[in-house]
């Protein structure tokens, strides 16, 4: 006689505080020129996106009032999925959104241009508005409209259209050239565990096997979290189904008493999950056995069992069922998505790849930084007989170097290639008498012709940090008197603070 199987010790099936989603309400604009008013908006439907993990919730509640651009309207069918929305989307997605995810309309034209004229120009506002107190009702109004009537109409787009020059006229008309569909977040708590929606317990064979008094789990997450071994979903085999509470085998619905149990089923992987396939479609890849989403399939990291990478921030194979990202590093590294998102939570200059250390993140605050580099150099740039040094970095995004004046502050150095912050300092030199003399006289006059003849100006040799071992200083230091001058003829604004002579007086 067959021994008889032991009930799992499980006080209630599925967590007490349940999954909780995030559900978008998608809606578009019936005025363009109102904005987000509540009364503007036409609700078209509901999409449940994601399971926020408990340790995200937080992140979620304080994002619930932003709006957030879907697609276009002209995408939009009430027949078709959200998923195959979003794949209709691929084409002209480049369109509406830049590499960085940032929405073009939301945005000035020029937003995140890294020419100095751009960046100063946006520091310089940005810094007003910082500067402005509350009180200053008057003020703030006169910087960047931020009235009570604009603030009920944009606010909910969070800082667009402050700092970054986007106001209510210019989105009403990208709106009206190509209306859009937006979406508002909320939470709902549904059945599970803070990992998956769910409907039952998974049974886990090891548990059982070694007489363990505790042997089924809401998911393999939540056992891999309470026991010292993993549980990969596809040793399930059984399952407790949560509505009779039987125990069956796995499967799309529950043997006993016909519950679903699972909106999506692969064989293979035993994914076990109720949320609804309107977000994301799934597939299975045959190469690296794994069910990954439709979205993901043409940038996934895929490699055959065993042959995987790790990941370079948790050291766990890269092709499991964690999502991965693709950075837009040149290298194009992959990465854990909830690693990246670990490693630059407290990131202030912009979010970085942990290997290459080149800018991969939202822009917004390198930005920033890059502007105030900018404005520090402008404002600086008098006092530069101080040190009489020249700084050499090695830019990390663009690889070109730079020769910079040193001004005093070891943080404000930039590339004069693509005029970026994210650099590396190589060498310090000090200037001898003789190269002192020469732009005490020849910034001015420099300056003094920028108007004139900044367009006839040929652009400086650059120097690669592949090459510098094989650089001279005395190469070094005419590359810098190059590209000095380069760049004074080309961006007068840097060296507004410098006293300009008479043309005329050149010799």
């Amino acid at each position: 006689m067959p021994a008889k199987r032991r009930e799992p010790r499980h006080e209630r099936f599925g967590n007490n505080d349940g999954a909780t989603i995030a559900i978008a309400k998608l809606f578009r604009l019936r005025d363009p020129s109102q904005g987000f008013l509540e009364e503007n908006r036409i609700y078209l439907r509901d999409v449940p996106i994601l399971v926020v993990l408990n340790a995200e919730k937080e992140a979620y509640e304080d994002s619930l009032s932003t709006v957030e651009p879907m697609l276009p309207y002209d995408l939009y069918s009430p027949s078709k999925s959200y998923a195959e929305m979003r794949i209709e989307l691929r084409e002209t997605r480049h369109h509406f959104f830049d590499q960085l995810q940032n929405f073009l309309p939301f945005m000035a034209y020029d937003l995140f241009d890294m020419m100095p004229e751009k960046t100063l120009s946006y520091f310089e506002r940005a810094e007003k508005i910082r500067s402005v107190t509350p009180c200053s009702e008057v003020s703030l109004i006169e910087i960047a409209g931020l009235s009570d009537e604009y603030n009920a109409k944009y606010s909910v787009t969070r800082d667009y259209g402050y700092e970054n020059r986007c106001c209510g006229s210019v989105l009403a008309a990208r709106e009206r050239e190509h209306p859009f569909i937006y979406g508002q977040y909320r939470l709902e708590t549904a059945p599970g565990c803070q990992h998956y929606w769910r409907a039952c317990s998974s049974i886990c064979p090891t548990c059982e096997s070694v007489g363990a008094e505790k042997f089924a789990f809401d998911c393999h997450f939540c056992h891999d979290n309470e026991v010292d071994h993993t549980l990969p979903p596809k040793d399930v085999k059984e399952v407790i189904c949560w509505t009779c509470q039987q125990r069956g085998p796995i499967g799309e619905a529950c043997t006993n008493c016909g519950t679903a149990l699972t909106t999506r089923y692969c064989i293979t992987c035993k994914i076990m999950s109720l949320m609804p396939l309107d977000y994301e479609i799934f597939v299975h890849c045959e190469r690296c056995d794994r069910c990954i989403s439709v979205h993901e399939q043409e940038k996934h990291y895929c490699a055959r069992s065993g042959e995987a990478e790790d990941c370079p921030i948790c050291l766990l194979p890269l092709n499991t069922d964690l999502s991965t990202i693709k950075l837009s590093c040149s290298a194009g590294h992959f990465i854990h998505v909830s690693c990246y998102d670990r490693v630059n939570e407290e990131v202030e200059n912009g979010e970085k790849c942990p290997l290459d250390g080149m800018i991969v993140g939202e822009r917004d605050s390198y930005y920033y930084i890059t502007a105030y580099a900018h404005a520090y150099f402008r404002d600086h740039i008098p006092e530069w007989t101080a040190y009489k040094t020249i700084i050499i970095v090695s830019c990390v995004d663009c690889g070109k170097l730079a020769f910079n004046l040193y001004l005093g502050d070891d943080s404000t150095h930039f590339s004069h290639c693509c005029f970026g912050c994210n650099v590396v300092e190589l060498k310090r030199i000090n200037m001898s008498p003789d190269l002192v003399d020469t732009l005490i006289v020849s910034i001015p006059r420099w300056l003094s012709q920028s108007s004139s003849a900044a367009a006839s100006v040929p652009s400086f040799s650059l120097c690669t940090r592949a090459n510098y071992p094989s650089y001279s200083e005395d190469m070094l230091v005419a590359q810098f008197l190059a590209e000095t001058e380069w760049l004074v003829r080309t961006h007068p604004i840097l060296f507004a603070s410098v006293s300009q002579i008479d043309p005329s007086t050149d010799a």
